[in-house]
């Protein structure tokens, strides 16, 4: 899927979306709103709701990383000096019973 023209995912920034919302009609303030009103959400739910067990240890991690570079118009890459599969843990931590 090619996001204004972007390839990649992690290539991808808010200004990408922003303006690829705008080839498909919307203004520019209304792609702007939809981006935003999409992006803080994510970052507040996976701060909070519990994911799975097969992907609690990196999935919430990516989302939120890679929502908070594109609020912050960064491309959605999320830097890491190791790969990030190799990292213990990028999600939520999640309560243990």
């Amino acid at each position: 899927m090619w996001i204004d023209g972007v390839q990649q995912l992690p290539d991808v920034t808010r200004a990408d979306l922003v303006a690829e919302g705008a080839s498909w009609g919307l203004s520019e303030a209304s792609a702007t709103s939809a981006v935003n009103e999409t992006l803080a959400p994510m970052v507040a739910a996976t701060r909070i709701l519990a994911a799975h067990d097969s992907i609690a240890a990196h999935v919430p991690g990516y989302v939120r990383g890679q929502a908070l570079n594109l609020l912050d118009g960064k491309p959605a890459r999320i830097a890491s000096h190791l790969p990030l599969m190799l990292r213990d843990r990028l999600g939520t931590p999640q309560p243990r019973d």
